[in-house]
C-alpha cells in the first residue's frame, strides 16, 4: 500500500520528506526530530501514511455529514411538492399536464437524494460490483429523467404561452403521461446498454 504512494523513482531520487509532506499537503514530525528534515526512511513514511490515513478518515466523516444532510434536505423538499402535485391533481385544477411533469420531475430528485443517503450508508457495510451498479443506477438515472422531464415542461409552457389556442388539442394528460413514461423507459433502456461500460468502472473502483 505504501508502495502505490511512493514509488521507486521516488526513493532512488532521495526525495525529502518535506517534498512528500508538502504534495500531501501536511505537517509531518516524528518523536526523534522538532524539524522534518532529511531524506525518506521507512519510519517517517510509516508516519506520513498514518497521518495520511486519519486526514482521509476526516475528510470521509465530513462527506458522510453532508450526504446525509444534503439528502434528507433533497427529499423533504421533494416529496412536498409531490405531494402538493398530487392534491392539486386531485382537484381537477388546469393545466394539469404541467403538475404531472413537475411531480414527475420532483419524485426523480427525491430518488437522488435517497441514493445519496443510500449510498453513504451501505458503502461502509458492504462494497461489491454490484451494490456500485446500483448506486450509479440511483443517480444516473433519475438525473438524466429530471433532465429531460425539465426539457418537456419547457416545451409544454412554451406552447401554452405562444400557441394558447390548440394548447388543448395538442396537450392532454394522456400524452403527458405516454410521455413521462418514454422519458422513463428510455433512461432505463440507456442505464442498460452502459451496463459493461459501468461495470468496468466499478470493477477498477473496487
Amino acid at each position: 500500500m505504501l508502495g502505490s504512494m511512493v514509488n521507486a523513482s521516488v526513493l532512488e531520487a532521495n526525495v525529502t520528506l518535506e517534498q512528500i509532506a508538502s504534495a500531501f499537503n501536511l505537517n509531518i514530525t516524528t518523536s526523534n526530530e522538532t524539524n522534518v528534515t532529511g531524506a525518506v526512511t521507512p519510519e517517517k513514511l510509516f508516519s506520513l501514511y498514518e497521518a495520511y490515513r486519519a486526514r482521509e478518515i476526516e475528510q470521509l466523516m465530513l462527506y458522510k455529514s453532508v450526504a446525509y444532510v444534503l439528502g434528507t434536505l433533497i427529499i423533504l423538499s421533494n416529496l412536498t411538492v409531490v405531494i402538493s402535485s398530487g392534491l392539486i391533481l386531485r382537484k381537477g385544477q388546469q393545466p394539469k399536464s404541467t403538475y404531472l411533469l413537475l411531480g414527475n420531475v420532483s419524485l426523480a430528485d427525491t430518488i437522488i437524494g435517497m441514493s445519496l443517503i443510500f449510498g453513504t450508508t451501505v458503502d461502509s457495510i458492504v462494497a461489491s460490483d454490484v451494490m456500485c451498479l446500483f448506486q450509479i443506477g440511483m443517480i444516473v438515472c433519475p438525473t438524466m429523467v429530471s433532465i429531460f422531464s425539465v426539457g418537456f415542461i419547457a416545451i409544454d409552457r412554451y406552447i401554452y404561452i405562444i400557441h394558447g389556442l390548440y394548447y388543448q388539442r395538442w396537450i392532454n394528460t394522456t400524452r403527458v403521461r405516454i410521455g413521462i413514461l418514454i422519458i422513463w423507459l428510455v433512461v432505463t433502456s440507456y442505464i442498460k446498454f452502459s451496463d459493461l461500460e459501468i461495470s468496468y468502472r466499478c470493477s477498477n473502483n473496487s
